[in-house]
């Protein structure tokens, strides 16, 4: 059908063409200038020969989001903790600035601005780029229901492998072998002993020692089996939702057991008994949940409360004050030090390869670089020995006999 002009009662008028959809229905296009209508319908049939869904693409970019969360929810294709988290950054910063247009019309000029407007906000630049990886995880279940024909947040992982300013490697900050043994001495009276020295005798995740579980202790052969963490949420206060989970580990090289030394194994029978007194005197309040690190109604522990413990400790013991975390660091850090594998070192941290143990300790090894040095100077100092032992001998002359003539 080709266009017609309408005139309305106040002297304004229009293009309008009809367009048949392959269901039967009819879809009415129209705009101001002839030109306009052309293209609109062009672009519509365009939408209809690649099998898109117009009806879906013409939804706001909201409302599409909550679809999509409600599909990864339902199908559990990320754990709860990100999903959690995806749907705290779309209600904080994505629909608040893109989520007004049309699914179908959103271009990456308007993913630029809503990066643009979260780098003005003086959000971090980790908190923008996670914003935009959801966005475009979400746009790409768009692109394979058929709603949109191309992912307009795609073009954001170019900007990845352009040239930035080279940042410093931030240096990770640990306990030394002295402040270690004053930790261990020290905290023996204090309700986080059994806590802490697990933090400092396994390097284990902060979140991983909180999912800890009494099945996961064997006190026979003096081990922890982990294979689950409680993480902290993005959900804000009052959001519906748990703002704590437990889920699985943070990836399978995660899953390990870990031996531990008998001063570890008498802290955890210690803070045992005193959690069986906590619940006596919780009595019907107590929250049976099999944790080995609990409040005082076996409700898990919030890290930031677990962190004030820990520098508290530290405080009065006169040690640095570090994140709970850094103990973690300081495990691996007293192990290089003892000369230990980086393999053995990757596998009782749970580190998904030796690459990420290197790339995060391997300043840790000087004495590793030095033998290297020290395996160069020997082998070119024999090579120039050797070169002197055959300068001083004298020379032999082999004379080769002259073939005879017949």
């Amino acid at each position: 059908m080709k266009p017609y002009r309408i005139k309305t009662q106040s002297g304004k008028s229009y293009y309008r063409v009809i367009v048949r959809m392959p269901d039967g229905k009819r879809k009415v296009v129209q705009a101001e200038k002839l030109k306009d209508v052309h293209e609109k319908k062009q672009a519509l049939l365009d939408q209809i020969k690649q099998g898109l869904d117009v009806a879906a693409g013409k939804q706001t970019v909201s409302l599409y989001l909550e679809e999509f969360l409600t599909h990864v929810e339902r199908t559990g294709e990320i754990s709860l903790s990100t999903l959690a988290d995806y749907r705290y950054h779309v209600c904080a910063h994505i629909s608040p600035t893109v989520g007004h247009h049309e699914l179908r019309s959103l271009t990456s000029k308007h993913v630029d601005d809503m990066e643009k407007s979260m780098v003005e906000k003086g959000l971090a630049a980790a908190t923008v780029a996670y914003t935009v990886r959801v966005l475009r995880r979400a746009l790409n279940f768009a692109v394979d229901w058929r709603y949109i024909d191309r992912n307009p947040a795609s073009a954001r992982s170019r900007s990845a492998k352009r040239r930035r300013p080279q940042k410093t490697k931030k240096q990770i900050a640990f306990l030394t072998t002295e402040q270690a043994q004053a930790l261990q001495q020290g905290v023996g009276g204090h309700a986080e002993a059994g806590l802490i020295l697990l933090a400092l005798t396994s390097g284990m995740r902060p979140g991983e020692i909180l999912g800890l579980h009494w099945r996961d202790v064997d006190f026979q052969s003096c081990r922890v089996t982990v294979h689950t963490a409680l993480r902290r949420t993005k959900l804000r206060k009052g959001e519906p939702g748990d703002r704590v989970v437990l889920g699985s580990t943070k990836n399978d090289g995660s899953q390990r057991t870990i031996e531990l030394s008998d001063i570890t194994m008498a802290a955890l029978g210690t803070h045992r008994e005193r959690q069986r007194e906590q619940r006596q005197i919780a009595g019907s309040k107590w929250q049976n949940r099999g944790l080995v690190f609990t409040t005082g109604h076996g409700s898990p522990l919030d890290i930031s409360n677990v962190l004030h413990r820990f520098q508290a400790v530290c405080s009065e013991l006169g040690l640095p004050r570090l994140r709970f975390y850094d103990l973690r660091h300081t495990h691996a850090s007293l192990l290089i030090a003892r000369g230990l594998h980086p393999k053995v070192i990757a596998e009782r941290l749970g580190h998904a390869s030796i690459k990420l143990t290197m790339d995060t300790y391997g300043h840790l090894f000087p004495a590793a670089d030095r033998e290297a040095a020290n395996h160069i100077d020997a082998i070119f100092q024999r090579g120039a020995q050797s070169n002197e032992a055959r300068t001083g001998e004298d020379e032999k002359v082999v004379e080769i006999p002259k073939r005879r003539t017949a």
